[in-house]
């Protein structure tokens, strides 16, 4: 399966088997502590080479953690999410958004460079500047 392009998203469900080692990857994000701007939601930012989502393979940093156990974690604080993965039995059922931070950095930088454009003065001819404000007399 191919990994989704920097501006597109794939949704997945993952299925992971806990074991000795966890599951195996750090979260980050959450309403009360954004990972990314303009973003709350929970995303990996490190698979270890010991766990679970690593000898599975499909997991990567940058994905969304949409749900977990069919709990939703796109509106929750860290603590509630990290409290949810604590909380699970042995095998995990995940709704993944594979490559979701590059598609929201993606989108923030876009739009930065909008309201740059926006806010940037450009000088107007004079013969335009006389046109805009009305008749000269």
């Amino acid at each position: 399966m191919s990994s989704p392009t920097p501006t597109e998203t794939r949704v997945e469900e993952i299925v992971l088997e806990k074991g000795s080692t966890g599951l195996g990857f750090n979260i980050r994000g959450g309403v009360d502590n954004h990972h990314v701007e303009d973003d709350s939601g929970i995303f990996v930012t490190t698979v270890r080479v010991d766990g679970a989502a690593a000898k599975d393979g499909r997991l990567s940093a940058g994905d969304k953690i949409l749900e977990i156990d069919g709990f939703d974690l796109r509106h929750v604080s860290h603590a509630t999410a990290v409290k949810r993965f604590h909380e699970t039995q042995n095998k995990v059922i995940l709704l993944v958004e594979r490559g979701a931070e590059q598609k929201v950095l993606i989108k923030v930088e876009n739009s930065r460079k909008a309201r740059a454009v926006a806010t940037t003065v450009h000088p107007i001819p004079s013969n335009t500047v006389n046109n805009l404000s009305g008749v000269a007399l």
